[in-house]
C-alpha cells in the first residue's frame, strides 16, 4: 500500500472581527444514506464535562479507547421495515448490535426526528416523533419535546412516553485525541423515557444527561460524556459513557459518476479567499475504498483543521472550507 501525499497553498485574507465566530447547527448536520459514523468508546475515569457558558476551554486530549462501534446510515427502501416507516428517509444500524437492527429518521431543512425502530420479534414506532435536533441551533438555544409511541417485544405489546430537553449550554476551545477546535458547540441533551407493557407488570425507564461537543468539520459529535440511570420493574442501573468520533467531514460531496485515472489534489477556489473556499480532489480505482486525509496546516506546520479522515470511494470530491475561525494567512 502505497501514501501519497499532495500540498498547495492557499491565502486566506479575512478581518480579525470575524475570527471568532459562532457555531450554528444547521440541516448539514443531518446524516444522509452512505454516511459512515466511527465512535471510539473511552475510559470513563476523571472525565468530567466541565462547566457550562461561553469561552470555556476543555482539554481531552489524553483520552484513553478501549473499543470502537460504527453507525452506517442506509436507505430505509433497503431495509426489511420501510413499510412500516414510509416516512423515514434514513436509516442506521451499528456494528455492536446485528445489522437486522435498524432505527428509523425522518430529516429536513428544520428537523431530525426519531421514529422508531424494529428487529425480528420487536417493533416501536413513536406515533409523536421525537425531535432529537431542531435547526438552526447554537449557543443559547433550548428546546423541549414529548414523544410517545406503541410496541410489540416477542408478541407482548407496550406503550412509550418520554420528554426530550435540549439546550446549547457551552461554547469554546476543545482539544481532542486527532486534533484542536475553536469553535466547538456544546449540546446538553437531558431525556426520560418510560416503557410499559400491558396486561402484565413490566415497566422500564430510563433518565440520561448526554453533553455533546460539535464542530463545523465534523458532522457526527466529536466528543460525548453519556450518563444514564435505568430502573426495570424496581432494579436499579446507573452509568457512564465516553467517546469521541473524527468521521463524516461536513459539506464533502460526490460530483460526477467518472472515475478518475489517478489521485489528484487541484488548487482550490478561489484564492485567496474570504472567509470560505472549496477544495477537489480525485480518487481512482473502481472497487476500492481509500483511506483519504485532508488536512489543513499553518505556515509554520501545525495542524489546523481536519476536513477528510475516513474511507471513500473511487470519485471526484469537492469540500468546502470555511475560515471564519482562523486570522489572515497562508496555509497549506
Amino acid at each position: 500500500m502505497k501514501n501519497i501525499i499532495i500540498i498547495l497553498c492557499i491565502s486566506l485574507f479575512i478581518s480579525n472581527s470575524a475570527i471568532f465566530s459562532q457555531l450554528t447547527l444547521t440541516s448539514s448536520y443531518n446524516p444522509v444514506s452512505g454516511d459512515i459514523g466511527k465512535f471510539f468508546h473511552c475510559d470513563t475515569a476523571g472525565i468530567l464535562q466541565g462547566d457550562s457558558g461561553m469561552n470555556q476551554i476543555w482539554n481531552f486530549s489524553n483520552l484513553h479507547a478501549f473499543d470502537s462501534s460504527i453507525s452506517n446510515y442506509v436507505n430505509p427502501v433497503n431495509t426489511p421495515y420501510f413499510s412500516t416507516f414510509p416516512t423515514s428517509n434514513v436509516a442506521s444500524y451499528d456494528s455492536i448490535e446485528s445489522s437486522d437492527v435498524f432505527s428509523f429518521y425522518k430529516t429536513s431543512w428544520n428537523k431530525y426526528e426519531y421514529l422508531g425502530y424494529a428487529y425480528p420479534g420487536f417493533l416501536e414506532i413513536l406515533s409523536n416523533t421525537e425531535d432529537l435536533m431542531q435547526y438552526p441551533f447554537s449557543y443559547g438555544n433550548a428546546y423541549i419535546d414529548t414523544f410517545s409511541g406503541s410496541g410489540t417485544l416477542s408478541g407482548f405489546p407496550f406503550v412509550v412516553i418520554g420528554t426530550m430537553n435540549k439546550s446549547g449550554d457551552a461554547a469554546g476551545t476543545i482539544s481532542l485525541p486527532f486534533g484542536t477546535y475553536s469553535n466547538a458547540l456544546r449540546i446538553k441533551s437531558i431525556q426520560t423515557e418510560t416503557d410499559s407493557a400491558i396486561g402484565f407488570p413490566f415497566v422500564f425507564s430510563v433518565t440520561s444527561v448526554e453533553y455533546s461537543w460539535y464542530v463545523d468539520e465534523f458532522k457526527f459529535p466529536v466528543f460525548t460524556v453519556y450518563y444514564y440511570t435505568t430502573v426495570e420493574n424496581g432494579d436499579t442501573t446507573i452509568g457512564k459513557e465516553v467517546y469521541y468520533s473524527n468521521s463524516q467531514p461536513i459539506g464533502i460531496t460526490q460530483n460526477g459518476k467518472l472515475i478518475p485515472e489517478t489521485f489528484c489534489l487541484y488548487q482550490n477556489y478561489p484564492n485567496p479567499f474570504n472567509p470560505s473556499t472549496k477544495i477537489k480532489f480525485d480518487i481512482p480505482t473502481v472497487g476500492t475504498r481509500h483511506a483519504v486525509s485532508l488536512r489543513i496546516y499553518d505556515i509554520l506546520g501545525r495542524e489546523i483543521a481536519t476536513l477528510v479522515n475516513g474511507q471513500l470511494n473511487a470519485g471526484t470530491y469537492e469540500i468546502e472550507w470555511n475560515a471564519s475561525n482562523y486570522p489572515s494567512g497562508v496555509y497549506l
